[in-house]
C-alpha cells in the first residue's frame, strides 16, 4: 500500500511540474540527463530537481549532489516556491545565487539573490545535510557564490529554501591593504586611541551569541591581555581554541539608546575590535591568559568605576554560580562569597548560551570572568559580567582566620553613611554568620568618638541601634569585628549635620509646576516604584513619582522623611495623541534623608473601586492621585510570563494589571495577598497610583501598600 501511495504521490508531482515548465521555461531547457545509475524514474525528472522525496538523497553520489549544471537560478526557484504555496516542500532542488547577506550565523539563515531576486533560505547545512553552519570548517559567506541543495515553498506566503544543504560555493577573495594598520599586541590594541586600525592575533577562548542563538562575536587572548572582537561574519568564520589573526577598528562600544544615560552617570564604553577582517589561521600553540589575568573579587569588580578601562579583560576570583529560573527564561548570576554582591550573567538568548553553567550551580568555583559592559538606563549603569571559564574544587575551604576583614569588607562597609540630617534609627548587626564559607557567628562591636553627634544604643535583648545625638558634628566611629583568636578594627566618619538650609515646596505645587522647572520638595518615601528606578513622594496635599538612580533608592527606606530635587516633567506624554503620559520629578536627587520612619499621610487619598479605575480616560492625567481601594489579589499565570492583577470582589472579571515585567518584583504583595498557586486569600485593601510609563491607551498600577487582618505591608522594591 505504502508503494502505491508513493506512485500516486509522484505522478501528481509530475503533472504539477509540467505545468511549470509550460509556464516558466521550454522543456529543453529543464530536461536533464538520464541517470546514469539507472535510479527510479522518481528522480531527476526536470531542471535543478534532484529527488521527489526529501528523504532519498543520495549524498554519495556525485551526480545529484555536487554538479552545478542544471541549477536553477532564484528567480526559477522563487517560481516554485509560489506555485508550491505554504505546504511542505516534497521535492529538493539545486538552486546557484550569491550570499546577500546571512541573518543567523550559528544556523546559516542567510539570502541569495541573483542580483535582482532574492531568496530566503532557512538554515544551511554541510553537502550531506548532518553537520550545521557553525560547525563547518569552511563555509559560504557573505559574497560568496553558492550551490544548495533544499525543499522550496513559502512560509507565510514569503519565497524560502526550506533548510540548504551546501553543495559548493566560491569565496570572494577580501581585500585587504595591511599597511592601514599597526600591528599591535592586544594590550597595545587597547590603549590605542579610539577609532585606530589595528592587526592583532591571538586565541579564540569563547564565542558569544545574540538573540535567536546567532554568533555575534568572540573573547580573543594573547600572552598579555584579552580584548572582545564584535562581530558576527568574522566570528563565523573561527573556533574556540584557534589562534588567528585579524585586522580591525578599536572603539568604545556604547549602545546607541544608551549614550545618553552612559553620559550622565560617566560610562566610557566597552573596549573592543569591530570591523573586522580575518587575515589568516595560525598554526601555532595557543596564548595561555593565565600568564597575566588579575586575581580579584566580584565585590571590587563590581565597584569598578564605569569610566575604567577594566572591560573585557578577563579577571580571576572566587565566587558562586547560580542559576534562577524564571517563567520563560533562565538567568545566572554571579556573587560573591557573601551570596549577593555581583550581577547577572550577560545573555540575549534567555541563558541557553550559558548552560554549561548548570553544573556549578549553587557551587563556589574559580571563576575567570570578565566585565563585557555596562547596561546604561535611567536607573544609572549596571555591570553586565561574561564568564569565559568555571572551575570547581571539592576541596577548597575558606581561610576562617581571615573572617574579621572578611565581615568588614562584605557587611559593615558601606553600612553607614558619611552624612544625616536626620536620625536614621539604624539597626546594626552585632553577629554574622555565613553558610557559603562556614562563618559562624563573628561578633560585631561599634564605639562613637562624640557620642553628642553619633551614638549606639542596646536594648535588654541586645539589638544595637546607631541614632544621631543632639549636637551637630563629626564622629569616628570605630567597629571591631572578633571570630575565634581574630580581631580586626576599622573606623568610619561620620557627619550629623543640619536640614534647615533647603527652601522647599508641597508635593501639590511641585504638580503644578511648569515642565522643566526645576522642584525642591518636601515629603515621605511612601513606596518603590515598579520596573522603573524611583520612589512615590507624599505628603498631606499630593503625591508624585520621582525618577532615581538605583544605587541612592537603595539607602531609602518606607517612612524617611526626604528633601529631593528635580525637575517637573511628563515622562513619554504624546500631545498629538493627547497622551499626558506620566507625571514625573526627573532626575531627583537626595539633598536630605531626615530618615525617622513616618507614617504615610493619606490626607489627599480617595476612595475607589476596580471597576471605577478601570474606567479612567487615558487622555486625562491622574497619575498624581493616591487612591485606596478594597479588592482581590490574583496571579495570572502565562506561557512566557506572569502578571499580577487587582481584581474587583464582586466581579472577577473586571480587574487592573499591575505594572511590571514580572512576580518578582511584587513578592512583597503576593506573598501575603495570593495563596502557593497565586489565587486571592481574600479581600484586602490596598494604596495606588495608576500610572501610564509607555503610552498604552489604558492605565496600569503602581501598588504601594497591602494591609490584610490589619497589618501593612509596603513596597520597597528598589530599596532593598
Amino acid at each position: 500500500m505504502k508503494r502505491y501511495k508513493k506512485l500516486i504521490t509522484f505522478f501528481i508531482f509530475v503533472l504539477l511540474l509540467v505545468g511549470l515548465v509550460g509556464c516558466a521555461t521550454t522543456s529543453s531547457d529543464n530536461t536533464t540527463k538520464n541517470d546514469e545509475n539507472n535510479k527510479s524514474s522518481s528522480e531527476t525528472v526536470t531542471k535543478g530537481i534532484v529527488t521527489t522525496s526529501l528523504d532519498e538523497v543520495d549524498t554519495t553520489d556525485p551526480s545529484t549532489t555536487k554538479e552545478d549544471d542544471g541549477a536553477l537560478t532564484v528567480k526559477e526557484a522563487i517560481d516554485i516556491c509560489m506555485m508550491v504555496g505554504n505546504n511542505e516542500p516534497n521535492a529538493k532542488y539545486l538552486v546557484k545565487g550569491t550570499v546577500s547577506k546571512i541573518t543567523n550565523y550559528s544556523y546559516g539563515e542567510m539570502y541569495i539573490t541573483d542580483g535582482t531576486n532574492e531568496l530566503y533560505v532557512y538554515g544551511t547545512r554541510s553537502a550531506d545535510g548532518e553537520t550545521y553552519y557553525d560547525q563547518l570548517d569552511d563555509k559560504p559567506q557573505v559574497g560568496d557564490t553558492v550551490v544548495l541543495l533544499g525543499g522550496l515553498h513559502t512560509y507565510n506566503d514569503s519565497p524560502e529554501m526550506k533548510v540548504g544543504w551546501i553543495q559548493s560555493f566560491v569565496h570572494v577573495e577580501q581585500q585587504i591593504n595591511l599597511d592601514e594598520y599597526t600591528d599591535s599586541t592586544i594590550d597595545e590594541a587597547r590603549s590605542a586611541s579610539e577609532g585606530s586600525k589595528v592587526k592583532v592575533t591571538g586565541t579564540v577562548k569563547l564565542l558569544t551569541y545574540t538573540q535567536g542563538y546567532s554568533l555575534n562575536g568572540f573573547i580573543l587572548v594573547d600572552n598579555f591581555a584579552s580584548i572582545y572582537v564584535y562581530g558576527a561574519d568574522i566570528a563565523s568564520q573561527v573556533k574556540v581554541g584557534e589562534t588567528v589573526e585579524l585586522v580591525g577598528e578599536r572603539v568604545n562600544f556604547i549602545a546607541e539608546n544608551e549614550k545618553a544615560y552612559a553620559e550622565k552617570f560617566g560610562y566610557s564604553g566597552s573596549i573592543q575590535i569591530q570591523n573586522c577582517k580575518l587575515v589568516s589561521k595560525k598554526n601555532i600553540s595557543g596564548y595561555d591568559y593565565n600568564k597575566w589575568v588579575t586575581e580579584t573579587t566580584i565585590k571590587e569588580l563590581m565597584d569598578t568605576p564605569f569610566n575604567s578601562d577594566k572591560t573585557t579583560l578577563i579577571y580571576k576570583a572566587k565566587g558562586l554560580v547560580i542559576k534562577s529560573i524564571n517563567p520563560g527564561f533562565v538567568n545566572y548570576y554571579l556573587d560573591d562569597l557573601d551570596g549577593h554582591t555581583g550581577s547577572y550573567v550577560y545573555t540575549s538568548n534567555s541563558g541557553k548560551d550559558f548552560a554549561w553553567l548548570d553544573e556549578f550551580d549553587q557551587k563556589i568555583c574559580t571563576i575567570y570572568l570578565m566585565l563585557m559592559n555596562a547596561k546604561s538606563q535611567s536607573s544609572g549603569c549596571n555591570w553586565r559580567l561574561v564568564p569565559v571559564h568555571v572551575e570547581y574544587d571539592e576541596n577548597w575551604t575558606f581561610d576562617l582566620n581571615t573572617a574579621p576583614k572578611f565581615v568588614l569588607d562584605y557587611y559593615i562597609d558601606g553600612l553607614f553613611d558619611s552624612e544625616y540630617q536626620g536620625d536614621p534609627s539604624l539597626v546594626v548587626p552585632t553577629t554574622i554568620s555565613n553558610e557559603y564559607i562556614g562563618l559562624e557567628n563573628a561578633t560585631v562591636e561599634y564605639t562613637s568618638s562624640n557620642e553628642n553627634a553619633i551614638k549606639f544604643d542596646a536594648d535588654a535583648q541586645g539589638l544595637v541601634t546607631m541614632h544621631t545625638g543632639t549636637e551637630y558634628g563629626t564622629s569616628t566611629v570605630t567597629v571591631k569585628v572578633t571570630h575565634g583568636n581574630n580581631t580586626l578594627e576599622r573606623s568610619y566618619e561620620v557627619k550629623y549635620s543640619s536640614s534647615d538650609n533647603y527652601e522647599t515646596i508641597t508635593v501639590a505645587e511641585a504638580i503644578e509646576a511648569e515642565r522643566e522647572a526645576e522642584v525642591t520638595v518636601r515629603g515621605i518615601v511612601a513606596s518603590s516604584l515598579t520596573l522603573q528606578s524611583g520612589f512615590v513622594i507624599i505628603d498631606k496635599t499630593g503625591a508624585i513619582a520621582v525618577m532615581l538612580d538605583a544605587e541612592n533608592c537603595k539607602t531609602l527606606s518606607i517612612g524617611d522623611e526626604v528633601i529631593v530635587k528635580g525637575k517637573r516633567n511628563q515622562f513619554k506624554d504624546d500631545p498629538e495623541k493627547e497622551m499626558p503620559g506620566q507625571s514625573i520629578i526627573d532626575g531627583g536627587v537626595i539633598l536630605a534623608n531626615l530618615h525617622g520612619n513616618n507614617e504615610i499621610p493619606k490626607d489627599s487619598f480617595q476612595n475607589e473601586t476596580v471597576t471605577n479605575l478601570t474606567k479612567y480616560d487615558y487622555k486625562g492625567d491622574y497619575t498624581t492621585q493616591a487612591y485606596t481601594i478594597k479588592c482581590q489579589v490574583s496571579i495570572y499565570k502565562g506561557q512566557y510570563s506572569s502578571t499580577v492583577d487587582l481584581l474587583e470582589i464582586d466581579d472577577p472579571e473586571t480587574y487592573l494589571q499591575i505594572y511590571s515585567s514580572g512576580i518578582g518584583s511584587l513578592s512583597w504583595l503576593t506573598s501575603v495577598a495570593c495563596d502557593e498557586d497565586g489565587n486571592p486569600v481574600g479581600d484586602v485593601e490596598l494604596t495606588l497610583l495608576l500610572c501610564n510609563w509607555n503610552k498604552k491607551t489604558f492605565y496600569k498600577v503602581i501598588a504601594m501598600s497591602v494591609t490584610i487582618d490589619g497589618v501593612t505591608y509596603y513596597n520597597d522594591a528598589n530599596f532593598k
